[in-house]
């Protein structure tokens, strides 16, 4: 029963990850960091206006990660709290905790996720994700 309950945890988590704009917010982050490397190294651009810009460019790459930290911890309270909460209602035997602390379990969450992603893609037709 533990390993079922991983499973549905798996899809959760994968679900989770493709609704929130991670992606959107990763590919700023990456702009922003490709934008302050050019201005760092580019010998056309004045001293003064490196030190008007990349402060700037620091402040918003500040609130990139902070907002995909919050983002991945979000994830990571949502799993954490309904495997709990899943041990306490249904007195499962090895705990749900201890199946998602195992590498063989891992090994079966990737392994179902790329499948489920790959059935999700191909049947569900949600192509903005693929």
């Amino acid at each position: 029963m533990s390993y079922f309950f991983s499973t549905v945890l798996t899809v959760v988590a994968i679900e989770y990850f493709l609704y929130m704009p991670i992606f959107i917010h990763g590919k700023k982050i990456l702009r922003v960091v490709k934008k302050s490397t050019s201005v760092v190294i580019s010998k056309k651009i004045s001293d003064c206006w490196k030190e008007t810009v990349l402060p700037h460019y620091a402040k918003i790459l500040m609130q990139g990660v902070l907002y995909l930290f919050l983002m991945l911890l979000g994830l990571l309270l949502l799993l954490i709290l309904s495997a709990l909460l899943l041990d306490l209602f249904f007195s499962v035997q090895p705990t749900i905790i201890e199946v998602l602390s195992m590498s063989t379990s891992w090994l079966w969450m990737t392994v179902f996720g790329i499948f489920y992603l790959y059935i999700r893609n191909k049947f569900l037709c949600d192509k903005q994700y693929a």
